[in-house]
């Protein structure tokens, strides 16, 4: 594993972790645990959490952004979201798939099978040549592309950040190391926020965030707080006396 990207706090308002919007995708298995009695207001619901944040917020997200939508409605949303962002990838990345490989070519001047990670694109800048629309004047600050993994430190924790979650991660054994996660909406026990069955593993997705606070996201603090009711568990040989 890479060494940590160090984030700090204070050149944020607030750094938030957030996964699984699944914004237009247009089953009741998605919206009816969340409490929304039709998809319509489920979106609703995510459009005005990403109103809510701010240019001097960064949002850190776990993957699964969208699904079945057009271009223009993934990016109508993205582009309502003024915070920065910080973006794994999960495992429904149609819409950010295009954009990260339309500006990579764009980077690199032609078609390219290569990929760069971490990967900024300013979107203020967007000449207008990627397919992906970009209307003026409705542009977050920054995204940034991390692939399928990213390991931040903030403070004195560290926070292992990928969409499916990880069996073990590095230094599982220390108080401060968190893994987090999406991709199960909730329903992985081991990563609930109340669970203490797999040492501390959660799931930043918008069910439990809900559950949690009543919104879309997850601040620092609030992670912070659960991961410090969760105890430390050890699966593999790399307990007390080992690194």
């Amino acid at each position: 594993m890479n060494k940590p990207i160090k984030l700090n706090k204070n050149d944020y308002n607030e750094i938030y972790f957030a996964s699984d919007f699944h914004y237009n995708h247009q089953r009741d298995f998605i919206w009816t645990p969340r409490g929304f009695k039709t998809y319509q207001e489920h979106d609703k619901f995510l459009e005005d959490q990403c109103k809510s944040l701010t240019e001097k917020d960064l949002l850190i997200y776990l993957g699964d952004y969208s699904l079945n939508t057009t271009d223009e409605q993934t990016s109508a949303l993205l582009h309502n979201t003024k915070a920065q962002i910080f973006y794994v990838f999960g495992n429904h990345e149609g819409y950010h798939s295009r954009f990260y490989r339309n500006s990579l070519e764009q980077f690199w001047g032609s078609k390219t099978n290569i990929q760069i990670f971490p990967f900024s694109v300013d979107k203020t800048t967007n000449d207008g040549k990627a397919s992906i629309p970009f209307p003026k004047g409705k542009y977050c600050n920054e995204i940034t592309y991390f692939g399928e993994e990213a390991y931040f430190q903030i403070g004195n924790n560290f926070y292992f950040c990928r969409h499916m979650a990880p069996l073990i991660w590095d230094r599982m054994k220390y108080n401060n190391q968190f893994a987090l996660c999406g991709h199960s909406h909730g329903n992985l026990v081991a990563a609930q926020h109340n669970s203490v069955s797999y040492g501390k593993l959660l799931d930043v997705g918008v069910d439990t965030a809900i559950k949690v606070n009543g919104s879309a996201f997850l601040t620092v603090a609030e992670v912070d707080d659960i991961m410090n009711k969760k105890k430390i568990v050890i699966h593999d040989h790399h307990g007390e006396d080992h690194v």
